[in-house]
């Protein structure tokens, strides 16, 4: 699957500036999506917000998730986290970034079936030694 072409299609999807080979779209008003290619250029590591997306976090989220996906999902290939993260200055305490594959997201299956197993979706998320909530393993 050609993944720059299909995202490239979606409703105003743009270069997500500042990041290689990732967009940025919004299907509908108040939902953003910023999605990058994984470093092998075999997946689209993708995140989304309701009316709270921030480019800076979107950026740093996505370049920790490319280049430290493996670590994400070693322990776990369906639902992983990975502690090390930086947010930008002035975000809330996020230290750690969040992946769920899609055997268990699911995301696309209604509109672009054959794109969801290629999407892992990623967040920000506080980890186990900030004091924030358990990640997932």
């Amino acid at each position: 699957m050609d993944l720059q072409a299909v995202v490239a299609g979606f409703r105003g999807a743009a270069p997500l500036p500042g990041l290689a080979n990732a967009w940025h779209w919004s299907p509908v008003r108040g939902i953003e999506f910023a999605g990058a290619l994984s470093a092998d250029g075999q997946r689209l590591l993708q995140l989304g917000g309701r009316d709270s997306f921030d480019h800076e976090l979107a950026v740093a989220t996505l370049t920790f998730a490319r280049e430290r996906e493996k670590g994400i999902f070693d322990r776990n290939p369906f639902l992983g986290a990975l502690d090390g993260f930086r947010a930008p200055a002035g975000r809330r305490r996020f230290d750690a970034v969040v992946g769920v594959a899609p055997e268990v997201h699911r995301f696309y299956r209604v509109e672009l079936p054959g794109l969801t197993p290629f999407v892992r979706l990623t967040f920000p998320a506080p980890s186990i030694t900030s004091g924030g909530s358990r990640c997932p393993s």
